[in-house]
């Protein structure tokens, strides 16, 4: 895993863990054994780096799915195995992370569209 790999990681799980409002980039810089300066140099705001671990997880869900639809032998089994990824993601999400994506990034929440 590379360093910025490493910083999206920590970073997602101290935001489903805290919330993004609550987590700061100290507390980011402090799991990832590095100064704040070296993350803001790297992501350039609070933002940028929740935007991008954002996109990191979805970017790994989306290679689950064409992982399921690409391994399993029919549509049924693809489906349940598409539930069950779903289920564990909602199960393991918190709601103060969705929340605060939701207020952040209004844009990506798809209940204000409808």
């Amino acid at each position: 895993m590379n360093t910025k790999e490493h910083i999206l990681r920590e970073t997602f799980s101290l935001m489903n863990r805290l919330g993004v409002q609550a987590m700061t980039m100290d507390m980011v810089a402090a799991a990832c054994g590095m100064s704040k300066r070296t993350l803001y140099e790297q992501f350039g705001s609070k933002r940028s780096l929740v935007g991008q671990a954002l996109r990191m997880a979805e970017e790994e869900c989306g290679r689950d799915l064409k992982r399921i639809f690409t391994e399993s032998a029919n549509c049924f089994e693809a489906m349940l195995k598409t539930y069950q990824l779903i289920h564990s993601h909602i199960e393991r999400t918190s709601t103060v992370l969705v929340h605060d994506v939701r207020r952040m990034f209004p844009e990506l929440d798809g209940e204000r569209g409808s």
